[in-house]
């Protein structure tokens, strides 16, 4: 997997409101590997499950519930534009 960059304004902030300014921060976390990936329009961004989660309770639930995302950390948005991102 690759470096997570958190560099996405508005489509994570439709899921997030407050904790958005964790994601669009452009803070990398080089200590851990990010451990979920985010898929938007086709294109894979990769993420810590510990700050999406932090940040959104759409992704808090996701990934706590026992849907389908949590066991393949893995959150798509198909027909979603990367660049919202």
């Amino acid at each position: 997997g690759g470096r997570a960059s958190y560099s996405s304004p508005s489509l994570v902030q439709q899921h997030h409101g407050a904790g958005s300014e964790l994601i669009s921060s452009h803070r990398e976390i080089r200590s851990i590997e990010p451990d979920v990936t985010v898929v938007v329009g086709g294109v894979e961004f990769f993420h810590h499950t510990a700050v999406l989660v932090y940040a959104s309770e759409y992704f808090d639930t996701c990934l706590s519930s026992g849907m389908k995302e949590s066991q393949l950390k893995r959150i798509e948005f198909p027909d979603r534009d990367p660049e919202e991102w």
